[in-house]
């Protein structure tokens, strides 16, 4: 895919593979990974648009009918992505988060002088943020503005964290350029 060969194709290998690992691991090992469909679902469409090799013409009329729906699907699924994040991870199971906050004091409320904002409250507070910003996301409203703020908190936590954390996020640094440039397109929104 990174060669531009075949790119739908792979796309579509990728939503194939995605359903499997659903059904091999359960629902609830894969809802943290929805951003996947909505890359796969955007990859599938769009193509790669420039130096593609070997890949499906856009002219293909059952694509070229989904081409408008290319770019919103890939901002639903990473909203649900982040609110299935915020839920899982922060809310339904906060024991993940509060062993992180014992290696990683960064409870910056209490910092700012609110010493009874415990840790817990801090990461339900953080999941509940991340829910919103989901949330902003599937419906579609100041997509741009959404983005670069939660471009700001991956920054954050990979200076934070170093290289490593990039692995953990490389998905969303990419959709956070595709939604800067082309932001939350013209379907699937309310305005």
């Amino acid at each position: 895919m990174l060669l531009g060969i075949g790119v739908r194709f792979f796309a579509g290998m990728l939503l194939i593979l995605y359903g499997a690992s659903v059904l091999s691991f359960g629902i609830g090992e894969m809802i943290d990974a929805l951003e996947v469909i909505g890359i796969a679902c955007m990859l599938s469409i769009l193509g790669r648009p420039r130096w593609s090799l070997f890949d499906i013409p856009v002219s293909f009329e059952l694509l070229s009918r989904w081409k408008p729906y290319a770019i919103p699907l890939l901002r639903v699924f990473t909203g649900l992505n982040l609110i299935a994040l915020g839920f899982n991870e922060k809310i339904l199971h906060p024991s993940w988060s509060l062993a992180f906050l014992q290696t990683h004091p960064w409870n910056f409320m209490q910092i700012m002088g609110f010493h009874s904002y415990s840790d817990y409250w801090f990461v339900f507070s953080t999941g509940a943020v991340e829910a919103l910003f989901g949330l902003v996301f599937v419906l579609g409203i100041v997509t741009r503005v959404n983005t670069i703020v939660l471009g700001c908190f991956f920054v954050t936590t990979l200076i934070l964290l170093g290289p490593l954390e990039l692995f953990g996020h490389i998905l969303h640094f990419g959709i956070v350029a595709v939604l800067l440039i082309w932001g939350s397109g013209e379907k699937l929104k309310i305005s």
